[in-house]
């Protein structure tokens, strides 16, 4: 009820009484009934004054509640909480029933737009966080302003920019890459350049792409993004080491051959002895020569796949068995004592047959060329807890100081001394090892002291 119809109503309802008071009084003769008339119309008009006084409270309090309501429900709107309405709109009979109504539908609308807003905010967090790549987005003054989980653990920062941004050299310590980013901001293109950095992993090598993000047709902020090249960049260098070996590899018995074959042509043909001598060593450098490329070969398709192919249920007992009369000539050469328990039910498991082989082969060769005449060689295998196998092949020979045991699995990698080429062997043994037994996501050390020998372990997850 609005407040200028209440105060109309009650000067109109006045005035009718004072026109009654008036006519009646005229009309009435008798002075005792002229007095209750009188009476009568004053209670009647002071109950009806009443009434549009409590009509009248009624309204302005309602109309004080639903003012109140309407500036709760501002200032909570503007503190964000688009969930909150004028309770009891629809039912109000306030002049601002309609204002009501109108301002609960615009919060209605506010907070589908609000919730729509959050489920698209959280679904790009979720697609920026689960990103291999570190991303990183900057203002104009080259501060950070989000960066994705990936950025966050490479850069080992623990750090919220969303709520407090900070300097882009804070978290890369590279100016490269603020330079990079000035220029793409600048420039208004997107820029890429190789960066180098150091980082919770090590000194990792980047190729950092700066693209440039314009918000109402101005450039407001820059994303970088670091695509880690470091493996990469590891794997080419090892390529080219790897073809610097080979090659050197190859050219020191082609060279010992090509050499031989001229001291034969110019050298006395009577003189067989003499003869047969550079042949022997042609044929060991020959020999050695097809031995390297073998290993080349069986490494590099073991390197080439991702899955083991031609399995079979195998017993180790067997394999051992094989290898073992392999070496006959070569341990009894040395007087070497080779034991091995191949008695029992031994170990049974699926692989592929040839792939154990080369491990024995390696291992057992290794461990009788590097022992000394009449040393001994065990070799043992198990079962793991965790149902895998653990092969081990110890000898008594010379051993392994600490600074060669981390590198002793890399290609063509010799200790000094009892390890070189003059032991016959390529380099390439213990490497095809490691690698045979990450194809089964094993792993191959080993465990020695110089003058106490040493232990090869290989586990298999078979």
């Amino acid at each position: 009820m609005k407040k200028s119809t209440i105060l109309t109503a009650a000067a109109l309802l006045f005035l009718g009484f004072l026109i009654v008071l008036l006519v009646g009084r005229t009309s009435i003769t008798n002075p005792r009934l002229e007095g209750r008339f009188i009476w009568t119309v004053a209670i009647t008009a002071v109950l009806t004054l009443l009434v549009i006084g409590l009509l009248f409270w009624k309204a302005i309090r309602e109309l004080n509640e639903t003012s109140r309501d309407l500036k709760s429900l501002g200032k909570e709107l503007a503190a964000g909480n688009y969930a909150a309405r004028v309770i009891g709109a629809h039912h109000t009979r306030s002049v601002l029933r309609s204002v009501a109504i109108e301002l609960n539908e615009m919060a209605e609308q506010l907070e589908m737009s609000s919730r729509n807003m959050q489920e698209k905010t959280a679904r790009l967090d979720a697609i920026l966080n689960s990103m291999v790549d570190p991303l990183v987005m900057v203002d104009q003054d080259l501060w950070v302003h989000f960066m994705n989980t990936s950025a966050s653990r490479i850069f080992s920062r623990n750090l919220t920019p969303d709520e407090n941004p900070f300097p882009l050299i804070l978290l890369t310590g590279s100016k490269t890459t603020e330079r990079l980013a000035r220029e793409a901001g600048v420039e208004g293109q997107a820029s890429e350049e190789a960066i180098s950095m150091l980082t919770s992993k090590g000194r990792r090598e980047f190729d950092v792409v700066a693209v440039p993000v314009r918000e109402g047709g101005e450039k407001e902020h820059t994303i970088l993004i670091f695509d880690d090249r470091t493996d990469e960049h590891r794997m080419q260098d090892m390529r080219a080491e790897f073809v610097a070996n080979v090659t050197h590899e190859l050219k020191s018995p082609l060279t010992s051959i090509r050499g031989f074959v001229e001291t034969l042509r110019r050298s006395n043909p009577s003189d067989e002895a003499v003869r047969e001598r550079f042949l022997d060593i042609i044929e060991i450098e020959a020999e050695r020569l097809e031995q390297l490329i073998t290993d080349i070969l069986v490494l590099s398709e073991i390197e080439s796949k991702k899955t083991e192919r031609d399995l079979e249920t195998l017993n180790l007992n067997d394999i051992v068995e094989e290898v073992l009369v392999l070496f006959d000539e070569k341990a009894d050469e040395k007087k070497i004592t080779i034991m091995a328990e191949t008695e029992g039910e031994g170990v049974e498991l699926t692989a592929n047959r040839n792939r154990l082989r080369q491990i024995f082969i390696n291992l057992i060769d290794n461990a009788i060329k590097y022992s000394d005449t009449g040393g001994k060689v065990w070799i043992d295998y198990t079962r793991t807890p965790n149902q895998g196998v653990l092969i081990s092949v110890k000898d008594n020979g010379r051993g392994i100081d600490a600074d060669h045991q981390t590198r002793i699995f890399e290609r063509f990698y010799r200790v000094d001394r009892g390890r070189n080429r003059g032991a016959g062997g390529t380099g390439l043994g213990l490497s095809i090892v490691k690698h045979i037994a990450q194809l089964y996501q094993g792993k191959a050390w080993v465990e020695s002291e110089p003058g106490r020998g040493a232990t090869f372990f290989v586990s298999l997850m078979l």
